[in-house]
């Protein structure tokens, strides 16, 4: 059984603004994928603490900036979280929020123990009759946004779930999209650690204790004005595990080797931007490691790539529909153009120009990487 529920809160973190004129688009990384399973990631029931979804730096780069009174932000209006509690006829607590990358662990990604960004709750799952498990998709919209998303480094959307003595006949815990048993996402891992932790628990019982994993991706989630780019890949059909494009797990780990040949499509969208023009450009390698303010142009968002590797192509261009998306599938499976595998970090960053008032606005930067 699920349920969806809307909260409006009012941290005291973050610049003021006005939501009223912000439409909201949100960023899901494991987007579209089916739930497989629902857990608590290394959290055991007798231990409360955070299930941790990372948003990796190197794949990602100044998320949901904006222009607020002439200065960019990296701002967040709303959270999201898939959490469900076992036995419905229990009521249990949860928090929601952010939390940044741990400076004594970097450059191996880490959520900090010891700081959150943004902290919700505690909240409380309603009243049910019902004995078995119960689903709840919320929605937690900032009355005041959240201005200090990190623009360049790592930052994890976490939720916080209650020991449990019970589990897994009573307790909470977050869906999850794996790809390791019944798979719904199929990124491509070599080997064992070929890839960064991209899920992490942190155990709060006694002296925290963070451990991380890389066969999922969890459903806590962010949502914010800012325009947003996916990376997405496009896999044969008789190994895909779902629609393409896929823009999970696989669209940011892709399989561009002889056996898979995956494509590569683009996703851009941005709610406040209806019919706007867009383009996409891109550069073999990482995101600039300082970004490059283009307000002296009278851009709006700062540019990730590297000015010098900036290639002399547009990856996907058209105009996006009244609910201001544009999804192109520019490399199609099978593709050639990275047969081989080994072509590690592509990134990539979208320009919107709306020619009504006129505008130009820089989407988030976005990657895959290809062993």
């Amino acid at each position: 059984m699920l349920h969806r529920i809307t909260a409006f809160l009012a941290p005291a973190l973050g610049l003021f603004g006005s939501l009223t004129a912000q439409s909201i688009n949100q960023f899901l990384i494991p987007e579209g994928r089916n739930t497989n399973f629902t857990s608590r990631a290394n959290l055991v029931g007798l231990a409360a603490g955070d299930v941790c979804q990372r948003y990796p730096s190197e794949l990602f780069d100044e998320v949901f900036q904006t222009v607020v009174g002439g200065v960019v932000v990296n701002r967040v209006s709303t959270l999201y979280v898939f959490n469900q509690d076992q036995s419905g006829v229990t009521r249990e607590s949860f928090t929601v929020g952010l939390i940044g990358d741990d400076p004594l662990v970097s450059p191996n990604p880490s959520p900090d123990p010891a700081t959150d960004l943004l902290r919700l709750g505690p909240f409380i799952t309603p009243s049910t009759t019902v004995t078995g498990p119960v689903a709840w998709l919320w929605t937690c919209a900032l009355a005041t946004p959240f201005d200090a998303l990190p623009a360049k480094s790592d930052f994890f959307a976490v939720c916080g779930l209650p020991a449990n003595a019970a589990w897994t006949g009573d307790g909470m815990s977050v869906h999850m999209s794996g790809w390791t048993t019944n798979r719904v996402d199929n990124p491509h891992v070599p080997a064992p650690g070929a890839h960064p932790d991209i899920v992490f628990s942190i155990d709060r019982s006694g002296s925290p204790i963070v451990t991380g994993r890389f066969d999922r991706t969890q459903k806590i989630w962010i949502g914010g004005p800012g325009a947003l780019m996916r990376v997405g890949a496009d896999i044969d059909p008789l190994l895909a595990l779902g629609a393409n494009p896929n823009w999970g797990a696989a669209g940011m780990y892709p399989d561009q080797n002889l056996g898979r040949l995956d494509g590569v499509a683009f996703w851009i969208k941005d709610a406040n931007l209806p019919n706007a023009t867009c383009g996409t450009i891109g550069a073999f390698g990482r995101f600039a490691p300082i970004s490059t303010s283009l307000a002296a142009f009278a851009v709006e968002g700062n540019l990730c790539l590297p000015l010098s590797a900036i290639l002399p192509v547009t990856f996907a261009f058209g105009t996006m529909g009244p609910a201001g998306s544009w999804v192109q599938t520019t490399f199609r499976f099978p593709n050639n153009w990275g047969s081989g595998g080994n072509l590690g970090f592509v990134s990539f960053q979208s320009v919107l120009l709306d020619f009504t008032v006129p505008r130009v606005v820089l989407s988030n930067g976005a990657a895959f990487h290809a062993l």
